[in-house]
This record gives C-alpha cells, sequence and structure tokens, in this order.
C-alpha cells in the first residue's frame, strides 16, 4: 500500500507534506481534479497493467478503496 500511495502521490503532483494515507478521501486531496484523474489512469496502466475509467475512478471515497479496484483488477486480470 505504501508503494501505491507514492505512485499515487507522484502522479497527481502531490506535494511530499501533504501526504496522504489508506483513509484520505480523493476529493479531499489538494491536487484532485480532471487533470489528477486523468494521469491516475495513465499512472495504473503504466505501473499496475490496469485499465480503469475516469468513473470507476470517481467512484472511489478513499485511496484504500483505489488501491483495493487496483489489486482486485489485477487479480481478474
Amino acid at each position: 500500500m505504501d508503494a501505491f500511495m507514492l505512485k499515487l502521490s507522484e502522479a497527481i503532483n502531490l506535494p511530499e507534506a501533504a501526504g496522504i494515507s489508506p483513509d484520505t478521501r480523493l476529493k479531499d486531496l489538494p491536487t484532485w481534479d480532471s487533470l489528477a484523474i486523468l494521469t491516475t489512469i495513465s499512472m495504473l496502466d503504466e505501473e499496475y497493467g490496469v485499465m480503469m475509467s475516469g468513473s470507476e475512478i470517481q467512484s472511489c471515497q478513499t485511496v484504500a478503496d483505489l488501491h483495493g479496484k487496483v489489486q482486485a483488477a489485477k487479480a481478474g486480470a
């Protein structure tokens, strides 16, 4: 989970000082916007081989929710 949070932080240009946790709500992240969703889609494809739509990502409330979807998608692949 730590590696996932680091990759997500880098993808959405989140300052290290802002730190995220599994319980962090995505919509509460200061850099979370439509561009962040697009870069997250790209990161998930490159780093995890998982293709997700913007609506799938937006259905996630927390970082842990997003991580869970990625893990489920990887398991189903």
